[in-house]
């Protein structure tokens, strides 16, 4: 015989949960804390995060997403702590970023493409410098957007060449130049001296 939802806690050595509590098991709303200080705010079901829910890591930042049966899966956005800033706006599998997403870093770097585990790894994946800003009021010198467009394998540029675009993150519509024949590897930066360096970030 299943007994009444009510509120209530749960403390385990690994975990403390307030919230709603049903046969002795999470389920419902309710906030998981961790000893870290981190603690995830979402709907349970059957003892498990299934359903939206919000991860507050330790350092302040906020993870949004859906769990299903434990799991964060499907689209997720990562906010700073101050909440000024998406830091990664893409996909999920099993708790790490695995798909299509954007990672954009506090200096203003942009990862654009696929992620696995985890990890930025993709064949067409773009990596955009921080823009170069143009003379002010000079409309002739607006800001100038560069990136480096190939293949990266687990977090590593395997190679890449580098475009001039018109915006940091280009959508399907974008129409970026392409600005080198010469493509940089891990092993050769470059063949023409006049060029970027991709790695000199």
């Amino acid at each position: 015989e299943k007994i009444a939802r009510h509120r209530g806690t749960i403390e385990t050595d690994e975990f403390s949960y307030e919230g709603d509590i049903q046969n002795g098991e999470m389920s419902g709303e309710g906030t998981l804390k961790f000893a870290d200080g981190s603690q995830i705010k979402g709907h349970f079901d059957q003892g498990e995060l299934h359903g939206k829910g919000v991860y507050y890591c330790d350092d302040g930042r906020r993870i949004i997403g859906t769990y299903n049966r434990g799991c964060l899966e499907g689209k997720v956005k990562e906010i700073t702590a101050a909440g000024d800033r998406v830091i990664f706006e893409g996909e999920y599998a099993d708790n790490m970023r695995h798909g299509k997403g954007v990672l954009t870093t506090e200096c203003g770097e942009v990862y654009q493409g696929m992620w696995k585990e985890g990890e930025f790894h993709g064949e067409n994946n773009v990596y955009h410098y921080p823009k170069v800003p143009g003379i002010p009021g000079n409309k002739s010198t607006p800001p100038l957007f560069y990136s480096l467009r190939g293949k990266w394998a687990g977090g590593k540029m395997i190679k890449a060449a580098i475009f001039l675009g018109e915006s940091e993150v280009e959508d399907e519509k974008g129409h970026p130049t392409y600005i080198g024949e010469d493509i940089s590897t891990e092993t050769c930066i470059s063949s023409n001296l006049k060029l970027c360096d991709p790695f000199e970030q």
